[in-house]
């Protein structure tokens, strides 16, 4: 009771009733609808006996006429009252869902703050990254001769390598021939012998 007194004190009509199941937004939906569909039939009916029928009956005209301005009016009010509800909805003036309420205006605000926030990190974190970009020019620059002197040793190197091996293989013949002829007279020796 307490909660429908401050909605009407706010100059709300939120009457939402939880404990019975009335939903008056969707009651004022209906009404809306209601008041619409009726005074498009009105008119409607007024064309059709205008048109067709030929009946100019002034006093069903002027009883049809304020029946729709009546209607018409009940409806464009309830619309109001909706898109005032709504409204405050939005803007957050009345937000009964959920433990927190929040106004749309403030959290805008927080938004936009939040997004000039980002918006001078990516800058300082643009700069920063700037002059990384500069250090590993100057960086890639200060190593390029050391590794050029890196790759030229190694090529020196590997050509060294390849000579040794090669001299390798023929110290290694050389050295299979003298085996061969050292013991070639070995057993020549050993024939050439009296026994």
């Amino acid at each position: 009771m307490a909660e429908k007194s401050r909605a009407l004190a706010d100059g709300g009509v939120e009457g939402i009733d939880e404990s019975r199941g009335f939903d008056f937004d969707a009651f004022l939906s209906i009404a809306e609808l209601g008041c619409l569909v009726s005074s498009v039939v009105i008119a409607a009916g007024c064309v059709v006996n205008w048109v067709f029928l030929r009946q100019q009956n002034v006093g069903l005209v002027v009883a049809g006429n304020r029946v729709l301005v009546w209607l018409l009016t009940g409806a464009v009010a309830v619309g109001a009252v909706i898109r005032r509800q709504q409204w405050r909805r939005i803007s957050g003036l009345e937000v009964k869902s959920g433990a927190e309420s929040g106004n749309m205006v403030e959290r805008i605000e927080t938004l936009e703050e939040n997004l000039k926030s980002a918006t001078r990190v990516l800058r300082m974190l643009s700069r920063q990254l700037e002059k990384l970009g500069i250090r590993f020019r100057v960086t890639k620059k200060a190593m390029k001769e050391p590794i050029d002197e890196t790759a030229a040793l190694c090529l020196k190197n590997s050509e060294a390598t390849r000579a040794l091996a090669l001299q390798a293989d023929i110290l290694e013949k050389e050295l299979g021939e003298i085996q061969k002829f050292l013991l070639a007279m070995q057993v020549r020796k050993h024939i050439c012998r009296p026994p």
